[in-house]
């Protein structure tokens, strides 16, 4: 990735990766005069930044929340249901699997259910 950027000089890099992985590659897409925006993922924490130090600067990522609070009907009724079934309330990871679900459902409603072959 680092030669490539060097040789292309995109204007965009995307860095899907853990915490350590992360800081190192910005430290490296730094060194390298990469100039491109970059971006992660929801993996991306206060120790990235710290760790990646000036590297790091400019990086943009989503932050994923939950409000557990919400008044919005959906999000209410996953934040009630997850809460009595496992005695604490949900995280965003749990959040995130719940959506998923979702929308494989939704694709396979749509699309139907097909067995792979070999």
């Amino acid at each position: 990735m680092i030669q490539h950027a060097r040789e292309h000089q995109p204007q965009g890099v995307y860095i899907i990766a853990y915490v350590n992985q992360m800081a190192a590659l910005l430290k490296q897409l730094k060194a390298a005069g990469c100039i491109a925006l970059k971006m992660g993922s929801g993996a991306v924490t206060e120790e990235v930044a710290a760790l990646a130090g000036e590297a790091a600067e400019d990086l943009v990522y989503a932050q994923p929340k939950l409000d557990v609070e919400s008044t919005e009907p959906k999000i209410a009724a996953f934040v009630k249901a997850f809460s009595q079934k496992y005695g604490q309330p949900p995280d965003v990871f749990a959040a995130h699997a719940y959506d998923a679900l979702h929308c494989i459902a939704a694709a396979i409603k749509k699309g139907g259910w097909r067995t792979p072959t070999r």
